[in-house]
């Protein structure tokens, strides 16, 4: 764990180095769950996978509800998101937005 940690800190370019690690279990905190709930979600919609169980199918379905509810705010949410990708060629990072995922994702899972 400290070593994964402190190669986000090289990653990042940030000067810090992880001393100590706390565990805390799940429904504990709110944040962590929310933060795994996102993480989840964005997941899903990056590997776009076909579903091949009722719950991975419930998944995207429900990924897709929370994308075309316009009411909720999760499809604004999701747009301002920039992933980076690390190219093998090059030591930048380079932008992607997120859109491009929700896009293909949404248009796979219509029906």
């Amino acid at each position: 764990m400290f070593h994964q940690l402190n190669i986000q800190s090289i990653y990042r370019g940030e000067n810090f180095k992880v001393n100590q690690v706390g565990y805390q279990s799940k429904q504990s905190t709110f944040g962590i769950e929310l933060a795994d709930l996102l993480l989840g979600m964005v997941r899903t919609i990056i590997l776009n996978e076909r579903p091949t169980s009722k719950r991975s199918a419930e998944k995207n379905k429900l990924v897709m509800e929370l994308l075309l509810d316009h009411n909720c705010g999760f499809l604004d949410f999701a747009k301002s998101i920039t992933l980076y990708e690390w190219n093998e060629y090059s030591n930048e990072l380079k932008a992607i937005p997120f859109e491009k995922y929700i896009d293909v994702f949404v248009s796979s899972n219509l029906f």
